[in-house]
């Protein structure tokens, strides 16, 4: 590649093929990118150097109006183009991979790589200033044991993080870019929104670089140094809400680490790059697994090891009580991906039983203080304090979410054990709340940071749960009169815990939550048209044709319908009037066994939704809402985050897979 620099022209070996500027209509601002994929190319703003589509994919913005093998210089207002700092990066870093003595290199000066991918001046002060604390955070998370997640661990002081050397190793600069990006992920200082560029563009510039030319070339692994840069890439993956692409990182992560012989016992020495690096072998295998298996759960993928050795009672005697309590429902998630594998048969009954009893074991295993309600009175964002309680909140999320994973295929389903599916809808419906009320006193304290996913994420299961057990509620049987005097709670928990999404997704522009609020209020509007005496039947679809759609024709009652995936059962159709029927997606002499029946009642009335704007939405104007949105998502739509969460449990819409709408 050619590095041009400012001021300079094309390379002395460009032909003048290369040289050649195509021509395109004045007024018309077109890349090279969103040509290739053949989708319209829109910027931010008239003088924006990098076009939405190229901002999400985290690649160059290289206008047709320069040579595509060209990066242009300068922006109009002088400053250095996104793509250029990347392209001149890409060189530096070439050199190292070229030269085994890389460290000896004496001509490539620090100001090459620092205005190629580091910020100049005051911004670095400020990153290098405002990460030191988030990056203790971060490592102490991610490489120490849980014996050393204490107060006196996270409070000592910390020195300000000194800029890489010019000749410092390519893996220690992706380690620190991928730290400045998740720490711009917690806008805890207002010094960081004083930066002179857009923290969206200074994230994605460092992810892009570090991801490039470190975290995916295979010459780069084999040291924990790697490791731990491809656990950063995973961490803000999770945070943007890239749940898909998240999946993926862990799952390279899972495969270098066992190149290196961490899944063995003992576990092999390996090699380090910087000695100052405190992290833990062992510990950073279990990390991954914990995190493979949490996302396998939302994202309805197999686990990547079935490893158990986590949870042997060697290791759970020398951990502290958090730390025995994540590593056991890390092993427990794994018998429930296991059993989502197979199909649903009335012999499940005994596993879930089993697991159920393993889980209430764990529970029962933790100290009473460990259950006392979460509480931020008197705590300051981003203090151990705080930290201690939100991993403490997390955990007890995490529990609950394992309850619901494990028990709603059973609430689903109408069998030949009644009492049984009555059980687990008491189990999911409580889980459900406890996780709500958890992400409202959560959200409400910190309704600014986007590092705490896995409670965002298990919300949104959390809520989807209650109203599906609402909704089965309305078909009339006396039997589920109980939940009439528990509705309007979980109502005005619900509309609560939207408040708290539309505040997340206003001040932060934030895609996940936005997606969050308006699937939760689409259920509402469901449950509402139940509770006032509108008639749904239930069916089976075979196969997965058109399963993301969340609203469309129906082929048998010509009216809208929403498609379910239920893990463990199938794919459900809901629509509404016509026959009252639902059936499993199992083989075809169990397919005419019904599932669930929902028909409205005279149990309860509705309350009134409303969106973001204050708008009151009837049912069909949820359905437009959530279509139209639907239609202006490009094709990086329907691979994304929660929404994929909502693919596998409810088969609705997906969210983007990249962090913004356009």
């Amino acid at each position: 590649m050619n590095n041009i620099t400012p001021g300079q022209g094309p390379s002395p070996m460009a032909t003048p093929q290369d040289s050649t500027r195509r021509k395109i209509r004045k007024g018309t601002r077109s890349c090279w990118e969103c040509k290739r994929r053949k989708i319209r190319c829109i910027f931010p703003s008239q003088d924006g150097a990098t076009c939405n589509g190229c901002l999400r994919r985290r690649v160059p913005c290289v206008t047709q109006e320069m040579p595509e093998d060209l990066v242009p210089a300068t922006t109009r207002s002088g400053g250095q183009q996104l793509g250029e700092r990347i392209a001149r990066v890409e060189d530096f870093i070439k050199g190292f991979l070229a030269n085994p003595h890389a460290a000896a290199i004496s001509q490539a000066p620090r100001q090459e790589w620092q205005s190629s991918a580091f910020p100049k001046g005051e911004d670095a002060r400020i990153l290098l200033k405002e990460s030191s604390r988030p990056s203790l955070y971060t490592q102490v998370m991610n490489t120490q044991p849980h014996s050393k997640l204490t107060y006196e661990a996270l409070a000592t002081p910390v020195a300000v993080l000194a800029l890489p050397g010019p000749h410092s190793h390519p893996v220690s600069l992706a380690r620190m870019m991928l730290l400045f990006a998740i720490t711009l992920q917690t806008p805890y200082s207002e010094k960081l929104r004083s930066l002179s560029e857009p923290q969206n563009t200074l994230m994605s510039r460092f992810v892009t670089t570090a991801t490039t030319w470190v975290t995916t070339r295979e010459e780069m692994s084999g040291t924990i140094d790697y490791l731990y840069c491809v656990m950063l890439e995973g961490v803000y993956e999770v945070n943007c809400g890239n749940l898909r692409r998240a999946w993926g990182v862990y799952r390279r992560a899972m495969a270098a680490a066992q190149l290196m012989g961490l899944h063995r016992s003992p576990t092999p020495s390996p090699k380090r790059i910087d000695p100052a690096l405190d992290a833990d072998p062992k510990f950073m295998w279990f990390r991954i697994i914990y995190m493979d298996r949490y996302l396998s759960l939302l994202l309805g993928l197999p686990q990547g090891t079935p490893d158990t050795s986590i949870g042997a009672s060697s290791i759970l005697s020398r951990e502290p009580p958090l730390g025995r309590f994540e590593r056991s429902l890390t092993v427990i998630a794994s018998r429930v991906l296991e059993r989502n594998e197979g199909e649903f048969s009335s012999g499940g009954i005994a596993t879930t039983n089993a697991l159920d009893a393993e889980l209430l074991m764990v529970s029962k295993s933790m100290p009473g203080s460990f259950w006392r309600p979460v509480n931020f009175l008197n705590l300051t964002p981003a203090s151990p304090d705080t930290l201690l309680e939100t991993l403490r909140l997390s955990a007890q999320v995490y529990y609950y979410a394992l309850l619901i994973q494990l028990h709603l295929p059973h609430m689903m389903r109408i069998g030949d054990n009644s009492q049984h599916e009555e059980n687990s809808k008491f189990t999911c419906m409580n889980a459900g709340r406890e996780i709500m009320a958890r992400f409202i006193a959560h959200r409400t304290f910190n309704p600014m940071s986007s590092c705490s996913r896995p409670v965002d994420f298990f919300a949104l299961l959390a809520a989807m749960t209650l109203l599906l057990a609402h909704i089965d509620a309305h078909h009339g049987s006396e039997a589920n009169h109980f939940l009439a005097h528990q509705r309007l709670g979980d109502l005005s928990m619900l509309n609560q815990a939207l408040e708290r999404m539309d505040i997340l997704s206003n001040a932060n522009n934030d895609v996940v939550s936005g997606k969050n609020a308006r699937l939760i209020r689409r259920l509402l509007a469901i449950e509402a048209d139940a509770a006032e005496g509108v008639n749904y039947a239930t069916s089976s679809v075979n196969g997965d044709d058109d399963v993301g759609d969340i609203d469309r024709q129906d082929d048998q009652t010509g009216g809208e319908a929403l498609h379910l995936r239920i893990p463990y059962i199938g794919i459900v159709r809901i629509a509404r009037q016509g026959p009252i029927s639902r059936q499993p997606l199992l083989d075809q002499a169990t397919s005419q066994q019904p599932i669930m029946q929902l028909r409205a009642s005279e149990y309860g009335r509705p309350v009134m939704y409303s969106n973001s704007s204050g708008e009151n939405l009837t049912f069909q104007q949820q359905t437009d809402l959530v279509s139209s949105e639907m239609n202006e998502a490009d094709e990086w739509a329907f691979q994304g985050v929660d929404m994929a969460l909502f693919d596998r449990l409810m088969g609705g819409t997906a969210c983007m897979d990249g962090v913004r709408f356009d």
